[in-house]
């Protein structure tokens, strides 16, 4: 007569227990005994909804029984219980991620309890006569890699370590019915820079020699390449990413000695510049007019010189005379670079303002017998360099890389550096500094504009190729901004 449709998702009915002839006579039964038989469980009732109560979608309870394992002297946990309580918990779940306020236990329509979380400290502060007893603890999913704030998840659990009671009259400490009051999660997001190899859909060039495919230099393979003469002004060759990268260093991979890497900046490629033919060779950003700007989460990234969808790589005709080149052949070229996206922030994490990386391949001079650094190198890599750049100067307390949602190393920092303590494969390889480029004596070696981190190769094997990036693509630094440290902080002891 309300007008309120309820459906219930299971019919009114009981509960059997049954054991086949075959297991009874297995355990030597010819009969069975029950004692008591009790069910422990939940019955949904409509009520009145209060003002923020969050929908519980699913719930679930739990009465855990004293386990006789000790007493009797056996070593087989759960086999032999006895009818008292050593424990009890319920846990509701939610839709959706929530931050909770005021958690209520009610017991014939009064409140017996009532719980008042907070960020930092969770559901700790209770009103009612047993709270000593009961705890009271949001539940997130670790696996999506969220640093949430203690009051916020998909889940609350009430539980109560030391029951002491028997089954019979076990009274629940009267909660009865729990209502939660909050707000749906809205995280904060901060854009990082996911660093990769960057995915190459197509390529094309000028003028393609015989039948090769402009493709076979971005194959994968070295023994295969794309070769091209020049069309009315120059040789070029040019790749189409993926998505939207912004373009750290562009190779040219050709059988060890003809490797060219050119590095990109805010304002362009090329550089510095490694490789002899570096002075000759135009390297490019593309950014192309049909690249739908909506997609691109932070907008203003995209107008920078080296941020774009593609790269191309050109000689003038006039310049290939010099050097006395008909063709031109690129046996595969890779580009490096960063792609911005969006994550939940941390808490306490530092944004970035700006971020660029190195790889250094292998020198080939002394190999060769020559004096000219830097001139011919391989594509075997040496070193990687990553330097990040923050917004204001913070004094950092902790450095993790991430590959995906995998934390891979964590580095503390203190007022005398980050190097140790380091938890992940690659400490001894890396040295984790922060930089300061105002070079202000004051600060501690923790304080700064900025986080470097290198990795040296030498007793390392990756090729350009192959490069994973030793399990890092993303890096959170967490700290605090200078101008809310007290100079005490400095101290040194």
């Amino acid at each position: 007569s309300s007008g309120i449709n309820a459906e219930w998702p299971l019919r009114p009915g009981g509960v059997k227990i049954s054991i086949s002839k075959e297991n009874a006579k297995t355990l030597d039964y010819d009969f069975f005994e029950v004692s008591e038989f009790s069910v422990t469980g939940r019955r949904q009732t409509l009520r009145t909804k209060v003002k923020g109560e969050i929908q519980v979608t699913s719930a679930q309870s739990s009465v855990i029984l004293y386990d006789l394992m000790s007493e009797l002297g056996i070593d087989t946990p759960r086999r032999y219980i006895s009818d008292d309580i050593s424990s009890w918990y319920i846990r509701v779940d939610f839709g959706d991620t929530y931050c909770v306020d005021k958690v209520l236990s009610i017991n014939g329509g009064e409140t017996t309890h009532r719980w008042t979380c907070a960020k930092l400290d969770g559901c700790e502060t209770c009103v009612g006569s047993r709270c000593k007893q009961i705890r009271v603890s949001v539940l997130n999913d670790e696996s999506l890699g969220a640093d949430l704030p203690a009051n916020c998840g998909a889940a609350v659990k009430i539980s109560i370590p030391e029951a002491d009671g028997k089954v019979l009259n076990f009274d629940y400490f009267g909660v009865s019915e729990i209502l939660v009051i909050g707000r749906q999660f809205v995280p904060e997001l901060v854009t990082r820079q996911k660093l990769r190899a960057v995915p190459m859909k197509s390529a094309e060039s000028s003028i393609i020699l015989r039948y090769d495919d402009p493709e076979l230099g971005i194959d994968g393979k070295m023994d295969t390449s794309a070769k091209f003469v020049s069309d009315e002004d120059s040789f070029w060759y040019q790749v189409h990413f993926d998505d939207i990268y912004c373009v750290d260093q562009v190779m040219s991979l050709d059988s060890d000695i003809y490797t060219h890497t050119w590095t990109c900046m805010e304002s362009g490629c090329g550089d510095p510049c490694e490789g002899r033919m570096c002075k000759y060779v135009d390297v490019t950003v593309l950014n192309e007019s049909n690249v739908d700007e909506s997609s691109i989460e932070d907008e203003n990234k995209i107008m920078r010189g080296n941020c774009g969808n593609g790269v191309k790589v050109s000689i003038t005709k006039e310049n290939a005379k010099k050097l006395g080149y008909d063709f031109f052949e690129v046996s595969e070229l890779a580009v490096f670079g960063r792609q911005l996206v969006q994550r939940q922030k941390v808490n306490g994490e530092i944004e970035n303002l700006s971020a660029a990386q190195t790889i250094t391949l292998k020198d080939l001079s002394s190999h060769l017998g020559i004096k000219a650094k830097r001139r011919y190198i391989s594509d075997e890599i040496s070193s990687w360099t990553l330097k990040i750049t923050f917004q204001n100067v913070h004094c950092v307390d902790e450095v993790q890389s991430f590959d995906e949602n995998t934390k891979t190393h964590s580095w503390n920092c203190f007022v005398d550096g980050c190097n140790t303590p380091c938890q992940g494969l690659l400490c001894e390889n890396t040295v984790v500094s922060v930089t300061n480029r105002k070079r202000d004596p004051v600060w501690p070696a923790n304080c700064g504009d900025g986080v470097q981190i290198f990795i040296s190769q030498s007793d390392l094997d990756n090729k350009v190729l192959d490069f994973d990036f030793f399990g890092i693509s993303e890096i959170v630094v967490i700290g605090r901004k200078l101008d809310t440290i007290q100079n005490s902080d400095f101290e040194f002891s």
